[in-house]
């Protein structure tokens, strides 16, 4: 999960060189965090069961303060 956020912000960076990369993280650790909430008020959870268990608790530690 953190190659692909790095992925991530290795592509928004090279289109947006201003941005800093904490904030890009935070941002998709957001987006995540949001769209799995939506899933859970339209009643679709079962499709996150889908998603790999660790792909779920490395969302979740990217949006924990340290």
């Amino acid at each position: 999960m953190s190659l692909l956020t790095g992925q991530i912000i290795t592509r928004v960076l090279k289109a947006h060189p201003k941005l800093i990369p904490y904030q890009i993280a935070g941002t998709l650790a957001f987006l995540s965090g949001s769209f799995v909430f939506v899933l859970g008020i339209l009643r679709l959870g079962f499709i996150v069961d889908f998603i790999p268990l660790p792909g779920l608790y490395f969302s979740r530690l990217e949006r924990a303060p340290t």
